[in-house]
C-alpha cells in the first residue's frame, strides 16, 4: 500500500509542476512534468502488468 501512496503523491506534484510551468509559460518546467509524467504511466502500467501475472 505504501507504494501505491508514493506514486499518487509524485503524479499530484508531477501535475503540480505542468500547471505552474504552463501558468508561468516555462518549457523547461512543462518538459520535466510531462517527461515525470510519461514515466509514472509507464511504471504504473509495468506494475500493473506484474501484478496481473504474479496473481
Amino acid at each position: 500500500m505504501g507504494s501505491t501512496g508514493v506514486l499518487i503523491v509524485v503524479f499530484i506534484l508531477a501535475a503540480l509542476l505542468l500547471f505552474i510551468g504552463i501558468k508561468k509559460r516555462n518549457k523547461l518546467l512543462i518538459t520535466v512534468a510531462s517527461v515525470g509524467l510519461s514515466t509514472l504511466f509507464l511504471v504504473v502500467l509495468a506494475i500493473l502488468y506484474a501484478v496481473k501475472y504474479t496473481m
